[in-house]
């Protein structure tokens, strides 16, 4: 079965870029992004400035590191997020592809790549889903509908925006491997240079079969990745640093199986709730009629589980479980790191929905006769814009923000900066906890985990509703050696004893 996109679907799918986009930029435009995006803003910025690459020899010069890691304080001499000088900043383990796109726009449009950046990553995202759906051979709209869906919008952009341009890349992945093309490799590469938990799904080549594929396709993903490779091995000597730098980071935790369960129901629930519905409709429809002995759906379950996309998209899920479970302790949030269990249960719904087997089956409306196949991709898309719309009302009213006080526009942000200008501290680097804001604002501002006799002297900016605590000259709670403190309602400024202004 071949499914085309009618105007009304065209209309329909435009509609729903339209109102995604519109709900994350009135979010963005109120408080901003994340503590992960304006890192990578940040990158893009370093990048796109002709002073960093005249002084890459700063790879070379590192500062001792202190993180605890369950419950033992270690001290590393090799570090990942770096200031290069003044109002450069650069964090040499974060995935390179946002750097180098942002970096790109920051050329262009200056002021206004990130904006930019966002409506291109929910573009991508759109027609990702369309590709995809025809490489799966199901509905374009049905796919797009539930895969921007609202976990999508509410979590994998402000926070992070690297788990959407990933989340493309998967679809697209995924949808070759179904397909048995071994440009898979390119699009499997492209994602692990997004998101490095995306090569959890590396194992999906394997289905396409032929050996000469597989290796072609392995070939693709090598050399999409080699230059990023090449840059690990020439700044530390090793060309997977980055990629351990950031497995070494997840510390279990005592979570309950319960939990667990729970956190992920709570991410699939969406794609799940589209496929128990369409099943029931399908299931009713069947009985209704008692033209069958043994119901349709039953038999295209079992040619589910036989094909190609069954077992893809079966090894999707179970791969996306597992990484999930891997990613789940991590102390970011698991709640924005579970997109490919999201991608994963929203693929099986729409291939399982979409079989051939099921396209026959009509429902009476209005006096007309539709196909069910024609009708469960318009409930999608109705279910997604309406739960979209609530998300943006929501949105509007400031205590439902899902951004807070994370986004880099916050006020608290924004009046240290002044408040650091008043006590004549704004052209010093300084220590804090909210680090990355802090450069932003061109304020030159060291992670609290350095830790050196330089380091010790700087002053040091707390924010109250911050987690990092691991100071190396104290702790929020206790700051030792202070001979001067300035608080405010959000944060603090503390003064060392051996104070002094680096420039």
């Amino acid at each position: 079965m071949t499914y085309s996109i009618s105007k009304y679907k065209i209309i329909c799918s435009f509609v729903l870029f339209l109102v995604c986009v519109i709900t994350v930029l009135s979010v963005y435009n109120v408080n901003g992004v994340g503590w992960d995006f304006i890192s990578h803003y940040l990158n893009a910025r370093t990048v796109a400035s002709s002073y960093f690459y005249s002084h890459l020899y700063v790879f070379n010069n590192r500062v001792p590191m202190q993180v605890n890691v369950n419950g033992v304080n270690r001290t590393y001499n090799d570090t990942s997020a770096l200031v290069v000088n003044k109002n450069i900043y650069f964090d040499d383990v974060w995935e390179p592809l946002p750097t180098i796109i942002m970096g790109t726009l920051i050329l262009f449009f200056d002021g206004f790549a990130l904006p930019v950046y966002i409506v291109l990553l929910i573009a991508f995202l759109f027609v990702a889903s369309y590709i995809t759906a025809k490489n799966l051979d199901v509905d374009p709209l049905l796919l797009s509908s539930v895969v921007a869906g609202p976990f999508i919008i509410s979590y994998t952009i402000l926070y992070n925006g690297n788990e959407i341009l990933a989340s493309s890349f998967v679809l697209l992945t995924i949808g070759f491997i179904i397909a048995k093309q071994k440009k898979a490799g390119i699009f499997a590469g492209l994602m692990g240079l997004s998101k490095y938990a995306s090569l959890f799904l590396l194992p999906l080549i394997l289905f396409l079969r032929k050996p000469k594929e597989i290796l072609k396709a392995i070939f693709l993903i090598i050399l999409v990745t080699l230059p990023w490779l090449v840059f690990n091995y020439l700044a530390y000597g090793n060309p997977l640093k980055s990629y351990f730098v950031q497995l070494a980071e997840t510390q279990p935790q005592s979570n309950t199986i319960v939990m667990f369960l729970s956190t992920v129901f709570s991410i699939i629930k969406y794609p799940l709730a589209i496929l128990i519905i369409g099943l029931i409709m399908i299931t009713y429809l069947e009985t209704s009629r008692k033209r069958n002995k043994e119901l349709k759906l039953t038999q295209t379950i079992k040619d589910f589980l036989k094909s190609q996309k069954g077992m893809v998209t079966i090894s999707f899920f179970i791969l996306a479980l597992l990484e999930f479970g891997f990613v789940y302790s991590k102390t970011q949030g698991p709640i924005r790191l579970g997109y490919m269990l999201y991608l994963s249960t929203a693929v099986i719904a729409v291939v399982i929905i979409s079989a051939s087997s099921l396209g026959k089956l009509n429902i009476n409306f209005s006096r007309k006769r539709y196909e069910i196949k024609d009708v469960i991709p318009y409930l999608a898309f109705s279910t997604s814009l309406i739960l979209i719309l609530m998300l943006y009302s929501s949105w509007m009213q400031l205590h439902f923000n899902i951004m807070g006080n994370l986004g880099f526009k916050s006020n608290q942000y924004v009046q240290a900066v002044s408040a650091l200008k008043s006590h004549n501290l704004s052209d010093c680097s300084i220590v804090s906890n909210a680090w990355p804001y802090m450069n932003y604002y061109n304020v030159t501002a060291y992670s609290p985990y350095y830790c050196n006799s330089t380091v010790l002297k700087m002053p040091v900016v707390v924010f109250n509703n911050e987690g990092v605590s691991n100071y190396c000259i104290g702790t929020t709670a206790n700051i030792t050696n202070i001979s001067q403190t300035f608080r405010y309602t959000n944060f603090s400024i503390y003064l060392p004893g051996n104070y002094a202004c680096v420039r």
